[in-house]
């Protein structure tokens, strides 16, 4: 569901809605593709523990109004937060990863690919979000249905 706050946003939905169905129309697309070549979507189901694993971590801040009010000391951790993402992703461990601005309070999503949840936990206990003690993480494996190309 999108939530827009400001009226006169129906250009942005509209623009919004556009994207969602490109990206729709692109997965369906690869998604079919990859079950004509009789790609399994459902993920490794084989027992290869050799296969990349993939895991969804889920930033959770100190307090609901944190991405308004951090003080300077949080925003220089949370810098280095979005460095440490950065450098992953240059790496290609990290897919994708930001803030979520759900209305509720805004927390932060990253997806990771990695050998096992080990290789998780050590990547979460090495971000400096967590590291410092300002945040807390939750950590999920993900069975992803397709991944980098």
């Amino acid at each position: 569901m999108l939530i827009y706050k400001r009226n006169g946003d129906l250009d942005l939905r509209n623009k919004a809605q556009k994207l969602f169905l490109g990206i729709s129309k692109h997965n369906h697309t690869f998604l079919a593709k990859s079950l004509e070549e009789g790609n399994d979507i459902q993920g490794d189901t084989s027992g290869n523990s050799s296969a990349k694993k993939h895991f969804v971590l889920k930033l959770i801040p100190p307090r609901p109004t944190f991405a308004e009010d951090m003080t300077e000391k949080e925003r220089d951790i949370m810098k280095q937060h979005a460095a440490y993402w950065k450098d992953r992703a240059d790496q290609g461990i990290a897919f994708v990863y930001g803030p979520v601005l759900d209305p509720k309070g805004a927390y932060g999503l990253g997806i990771i690919e990695v050998d096992d949840e080990d290789q998780a936990r050590t990547f979460a206990a090495d971000d400096p979000a967590i590291k410092s003690g300002l945040n807390r993480i939750e950590i999920h494996q993900m069975r992803a249905i397709f991944g980098k190309r």
